[in-house]
């Protein structure tokens, strides 16, 4: 799985950095969506991890934010691409899985689509990763294409680069909740129009979902929360 998410974005980095250039620029919800998790990272006075990084847009974004960041990708041409584009940041290599990193390395991680192209049962491994990285109370947001039922959850759809695997997000809430993440409170996005067929043939029935979630001690209440936005939603995690 692995080797076939990395050799087929590889094949087509070029495109993909087309495609995305800009990063949020004209995505003002997303922004906001992120601005909330930079706030919320800037707290933890450290280190913040763009996990899936790509091309770098969404992390220069938030370096521009005030975070500290390095971004991961497990493409090395995306990474190269990256630190060409960006050569003030610091971009590496790494599985989001297996982090080379110490525990409670990171105030805040953000996973924007990086979790889609990995079959359910890997998911577990993912986010236990994530809270091993964590500081007590630092922010992750975690994006992914939503599918509108829990029989759906882990179904493959035709994704443009490589397969990918629609995420229900009650199911990823009981999935974090296994990893140490609790306190859950949940809404739904709207559905959403589109105007570009081409976009909706790569989404499943339900809107992309983000989360923000934040690890917290125990000296801290475990809050999580889940909001609708146009084709994404936010929440904080323990």
């Amino acid at each position: 799985m692995i080797d076939d998410v990395r050799d087929s974005y590889g094949a087509l980095v070029d495109l993909y950095t087309e495609v995305n250039r800009g990063g949020l620029d004209n995505d003002r919800l997303r922004r906001e969506w992120t601005a909330e998790f930079a706030k919320q990272a800037a707290v933890g006075d450290g280190l913040v991890a763009d996990l899936g990084c790509g091309p770098g847009f969404v992390t220069n974004h938030l370096a521009q934010l005030g975070l500290n960041v390095v971004g991961y990708d497990i493409t090395p041409a995306m990474v190269l691409k990256a630190q060409r584009l960006f050569p003030e940041l610091t971009f590496e290599v790494g599985d989001i899985t297996a982090l080379a990193v110490a525990d409670s390395a990171f105030a805040g991680v953000m996973s924007r689509y990086s979790l889609i192209h990995m079959p359910v049962d890997a998911l577990d491994n993912a986010f236990s990763e994530f809270a091993r990285v964590f500081k007590p109370g630092a922010p992750a947001l975690v994006s992914f294409f939503a599918a509108n039922s829990a029989e759906k959850h882990g179904s493959p759809f035709d994704h443009k680069v490589t397969t990918a695997y629609e995420l229900f997000p009650d199911t990823i809430v009981s999935t974090m909740q296994a990893a140490g993440f609790d306190d859950f409170k949940i809404r739904r996005p709207r559905p959403i129009r589109r105007s570009t067929p081409a976009r909706s043939r790569n989404t499943p029935g339900s809107p992309c979902q983000q989360l923000i979630a934040s690890i917290t001690s125990s000296t801290v209440e475990p809050v999580i929360s889940l909001m609708g936005i146009t084709n994404a939603c936010l929440a904080p995690v323990r």
